[in-house]
């Protein structure tokens, strides 16, 4: 029997503009990722049975068939033989349904630790292949960067060399968002002036650009159509940009995000963020 524990990272996202319908039912987009430092922790056991098992301690997570974990491993099992029967254990850090990529990640580091743990010895390139069959940020966490552009379904990624760290307060409201059904109720509005999504200009800054300069680029498309369901993300987003922090919304929500350039100005905006009921708030870097 062996045993592997990895650590499976959230992201947020700092870029998230809508760019048409496709065909299959999704959406193309182009989105600026960052990995953060908070992680679900994930323990592989081999077993000497043939099946698949999937636990998770957070309630809201199903377990076996409807996790993206499971999904994963179910994958692998079937193109290769030598694929023995596995236990997945995920303890649970990462808020559940917030727009953080938990359940994606988890896949991702689902495939890279069974490519380890089985020995199926794949390249990046093919487990990039299973990625993109699960989810559309599946790629992202397989690509294993701290920052990346992601096109087409937000699964095409290219990775983006960036050392800078960049400290987040992170509030995620006690909300359920459907991230189908946010973008199912996105219409583009043509009057909305939207900031260009130059990659050179954006990678430029985050490598070498004072704090400010990125906060032009901070854009979500779903966030008007999130906040108008939810206005306590309005308030939320407001008040973390009143106490000084760059703020925008991740993903499809509710989690908004507050960019500072220290730990203890994250730490120092948290402590008055507390103070609000029916929210979670952490204090995040990248990872």
């Amino acid at each position: 029997m062996k045993t592997l524990i990895l650590k499976s990272p959230a992201k947020i996202n700092l870029y998230l503009k809508i760019e048409g319908k496709r065909s299959d039912g999704y959406h193309d987009i182009s989105t600026l990722f960052e990995r953060i430092s908070i992680y679900d922790y994930i323990t592989f056991k081999t077993t000497t049975s043939d099946k698949i098992k999937v636990y998770c301690d957070n309630p809201l997570v199903p377990n076996g068939a409807a996790n993206f974990a499971f999904i994963a491993a179910k994958l692998l099992r079937e193109d290769f033989a030598s694929a023995c029967g596995v236990e997945i254990n995920i303890k649970k850090n990462i808020p559940v349904a917030a727009g953080l990529g938990g359940g994606s990640s988890n896949a991702a580091y689902v495939l890279l630790g069974l490519n380890r743990l089985w020995g199926l010895k794949l390249t990046k390139k093919v487990i990039i292949e299973y990625a993109k069959k699960i989810g559309a940020d599946v790629s992202f966490f397989v690509n294993n960067k701290s920052f990346a552009i992601g096109t087409e379904r937000g699964d095409n990624i290219r990775p983006l060399n960036i050392k800078k760290v960049l400290w987040h307060v992170l509030v995620v409201p006690d909300l359920a968002v459907s991230t189908r059904g946010t973008y199912q109720e996105y219409k583009e509005d043509l009057r909305l002036t939207k900031p260009v999504f130059n990659t050179t200009i954006i990678t430029r800054i985050l490598s070498k650009g004072k704090l400010l300069d990125i906060e032009p680029f901070i854009y979500n498309d779903l966030e008007r159509v999130t906040i108008k369901r939810y206005r306590r993300i309005r308030k939320i987003i407001n008040t973390l940009r009143d106490l000084g922090s760059i703020s925008g919304m991740s993903g499809s929500g509710p989690t908004v995000f507050g960019i500072t350039s220290t730990r203890a100005k994250a730490e120092k905006i948290k402590g008055s963020v507390d103070k609000i009921k029916g929210v979670r708030v952490i204090v995040v870097r990248t990872f």
